[in-house]
C-alpha cells in the first residue's frame, strides 16, 4: 500500500497556524453532540487515515485531501489477478496560500521570545510593602502572544504564541514515550505549548481597553461636551452610589484609585482632563466615572456592553483557525450564567464595582489577543470591523514546485478561490467620535505632557522614525493575582496611521510586568520590520529534528535587540498605564 507523509519544511515558523495532522478521533459518541468518526465515514474516509486535528490542516482539512484511487480486480480460485476490472486514480487536494508572511512571522516569534526570556530577568516594580511582605521578585513571563493584522482587509499578516512547538514532532512517527516527554499533561496553563494564546486566551487587557470605553460614552452622550468634557482627576473616586448612601461603605467596596505615585506618596492625580488627555496618560479615574455612569444613569439597561459589542467583544472574531474563544462580555445575563455554573460567588451580579472594572479592562471581562487587535483595526481603518483570515488563494491541485527549494511557482498556479475582505459591521466613526481617541492614542506614544504627567508610552517610543511611519496605540497591563506586581501581564496594541503601511500590532505577554515594560517594546520592533527599518533573518528550510531535545521547539533569538533598547530596566509605575 503507498503512503504519504505531511511535511513542514519551515517549522516551527507558524505552527499554531499551520496546525498538524494526526489520527480520526475514536469513536466517542457518548461525549461529543457531533461523532468525528461518523463524520469522516460518511465523507469516505478510510479510518486509518490522517486528518487535520489543528490550525489550518483542519479548518481546511476538506480542500486540502485528495480523493483515494481503488483498483478492482478478478481473481481467480487461488488469488491470482486475472485482469483489471476498475480502476480510479488518486488526484490530489488542492493547495492554498495563507496570508502570513513568513518573514514578519518569524520576526515576530523571535520577538516574543527574545522579550520573555529578558523579562525574567528584571525585578519586577514592587511597593515597600510588597518588598516587606514578598522579598524581591523576579517577572515569570513564560508566555504570550504577538498578532499583525492588515487593517484594511482583515488579513492576518503573522500570528505568535509562546510555548511554542515544532508541528514536525506530530507527524505520526513519534518514537515511543517522547510526545509525553515533549508535551507533558497536566502542565500549569501558562506552559501549554500547543495552546494557541492569539485565539484561546481569555485575558483581562487593562487599560488598552479604554479606548473602546471612550468610544462608547461619546456615542452615548454621557460627556457632556463629548471632546471638550473635562473632568477633574483627584486620583481617587468614590462610587455614585455610595456618594447618595454612606453606609453602603459597610459592604462593598466604594473607592478606586488611579496608580501610586511614589513622589507624592498617595494616587496620582492627573488635574483637569478630556478624554483625548485622560487616554494619553491613561488616567484611571477618568474612565471608572464612565464605567459608573453607564449603570447608574441609563437605569441598569446594557447600554456600555451593547456598544462594547459592536467591536466584537464576546463573541468569535470569526477568523478561519479552530477552536477559538469567544471570551467574556460581563453584563446581567452573563453573570447570572456564570453563577448558575459556580464560576462565581451566588450573590455576585453586575454591579457599578464590575461596570468600573469593565471601563478599565479589568474584572470579569476575558479578551483574546486577535479580539483586541481585531477591535483597534476598527478604529485604525475608519469604522470597519473586519473578519480576521489567514487564507489567500486556493489554487486547483498541482500547483509546480519553483527553483527555489521549498517554494511553488505561484505564476503557473489556477486560482480556484481568493479570499475577499469581509466587514463584519460598519461603526460610526464620525469625527467628534474618533478623532479625539485617535489623537490620545498618537499621543500616547510620543512625548507629550498632560499637566506635568508624560505619555505612557512616550519614552519607549522616542527613538522611533514618527516622520516615516507615524503610530497611535495604547498600553495597558493587566493586574494579576493578589495585585502583586510580579502577577501583571503586559499589553499593548498599535496601529499606523500611515495607510501604505496598513497594520495593527498586538502583544500580551503573561506575568511580564507593566504595559509600557514589556509589550510596548515587542509592538515597536514588529513596526520597525513592517516599516522595513529593522533587519530580518531570511527564512531557511528547517535543520532535521533532533530527536534527542527535551524541549517541543528550539530556543530562537532575534538577529538585533537594538529595537527593544532594554527600557523596561528604567521603566518607573507612572508608566504602568
Amino acid at each position: 500500500m503507498e503512503t504519504w507523509r505531511r511535511r513542514y519544511p519551515y517549522a516551527p515558523i507558524a505552527s499554531h497556524v499551520i496546525g498538524y495532522m494526526g489520527s480520526i478521533p475514536a469513536d466517542n459518541k457518548s461525549t461529543k453532540k457531533v461523532n468525528e468518526t461518523d463524520v469522516y465515514k460518511d465523507k469516505g474516509y478510510l479510518l486509518s487515515e490522517r486528518v487535520g486535528v489543528a490550525g489550518v490542516e483542519r479548518t481546511y482539512e476538506d480542500v486540502l485531501h485528495g480523493t483515494a484511487g481503488k483498483r478492482v480486480y478478478e481473481v481467480d480460485a487461488n488469488g491470482r489477478v486475472l485482469r483489471t476490472v476498475e480502476e480510479v486514480p488518486a488526484a490530489n487536494g488542492q493547495d492554498i496560500q495563507l496570508s502570513i508572511d513568513m518573514s514578519i512571522q518569524q520576526y515576530a516569534e523571535q520577538t516574543l521570545e527574545t522579550e520573555l526570556r529578558f523579562r525574567k530577568t528584571v525585578n519586577a516594580v514592587q511597593s515597600k510593602s510588597e518588598l516587606e511582605k514578598y522579598g524581591r521578585k523576579k517577572y515569570v513571563a513564560t508566555a504570550g502572544s504577538v498578532v499583525v493584522q492588515n487593517y484594511l482587509t482583515g488579513a492576518v499578516v503573522a500570528m505568535a504564541s509562546y510555548p511554542t512547538f515544532d508541528n514536525r514532532w506530530l507527524d505520526g512517527t513519534l518514537p515511543p514515550g517522547k510526545f509525553s516527554q515533549l508535551f507533558p499533561a497536566n502542565v500549569p496553563p501558562d506552559q501549554a505549548a500547543l495552546t494557541n494564546r492569539a485565539i484561546q486566551g481569555g485575558y483581562n487587557v487593562g487599560s488598552s481597553f479604554k479606548p473602546f470605553t471612550a468610544y462608547s460614552a461619546l456615542q452615548a452622550g454621557l460627556l457632556p461636551g463629548g471632546a471638550n468634557f473635562k473632568y477633574l482627576d483627584v486620583g481617587t473616586y468614590k462610587i455614585i452610589a455610595c456618594q447618595r448612601d454612606k453606609s453602603r461603605e459597610l459592604s462593598q467596596k466604594c473607592n478606586f484609585r488611579n496608580a501610586w505615585s511614589p513622589s507624592l506618596g498617595r494616587p496620582t492625580p492627573y488635574g483637569l482632563i478630556s478624554v483625548t488627555e485622560a487616554l494619553t496618560v491613561s488616567s484611571d479615574t477618568f474612565f471608572y466615572q464612565i464605567g459608573d455612569a453607564f449603570l447608574e444613569l441609563t437605569g441598569g439597561q446594557p447600554i456600555f456592553q451593547n456598544e462594547l459589542r459592536q467591536f466584537g467583544f464576546g463573541q468569535k472574531t470569526g477568523i478561519d483557525l479552530p477552536f477559538e474563544r469567544s471570551g467574556i462580555l460581563p453584563d446581567k445575563q452573563v453573570m447570572a450564567a456564570l453563577r448558575k455554573k459556580k464560576v462565581i460567588l451566588p450573590d455576585e451580579t453586575f454591579t457599578s464595582g464590575q461596570s468600573i472594572l469593565l471601563a478599565v479592562g479589568q474584572g470579569i471581562l476575558a479578551v483574546s489577543p486577535m479580539q483586541l487587535v481585531n477591535a483597534y483595526s476598527a478604529f485604525a481603518n475608519g469604522g470597519s470591523r473586519m473578519q480576521p483570515s489567514v487564507l489567500a488563494a486556493i489554487f486547483a491541485p498541482g500547483t509546480p514546485d519553483s527553483a527555489i527549494t521549498g517554494y511553488v511557482d505561484l505564476t503557473q498556479a489556477q486560482v480556484v478561490f481568493t479570499r475577499d475582505p469581509k466587514v463584519i459591521q460598519t461603526l460610526d466613526m464620525r469625527p467628534e467620535l474618533r478623532d479625539p481617541i485617535v489623537q490620545g492614542l498618537q499621543n500616547v506614544v510620543r512625548k507629550v505632557a498632560i499637566n506635568g504627567h508624560m505619555s505612557t508610552g512616550g519614552r519607549v517610543f522616542q527613538k522611533f522614525p514618527m516622520n516615516l511611519l507615524p503610530l497611535a496605540g495604547k498600553t495597558g497591563t493587566a493586574q494579576g493575582g493578589g495585585n502583586r506586581s510580579e502577577n501583571d501581564s503586559s499589553v499593548f496594541v498599535a496601529f499606523s496611521t500611515d495607510p501604505n503601511v496598513p497594520y495593527t500590532v498586538g502583544a500580551y505577554l503573561e506575568r511580564a510586568g507593566y504595559g509600557a515594560q514589556a509589550s510596548a517594546p515587542v509592538v515597536k520592533c514588529m513596526f520597525y520590520a513592517l516599516g522595513g527599518f529593522a533587519k530580518m533573518d531570511p527564512v531557511r528550510q528547517a535543520d532535521p529534528l533532533d530527536l534527542t531535545a527535551t524541549i517541543a521547539a528550539p530556543l530562537r533569538q532575534m538577529p538585533s535587540q537594538a529595537c527593544l533598547d532594554n527600557y523596561s530596566v528604567i521603566v518607573s509605575r507612572a508608566d504602568r498605564g
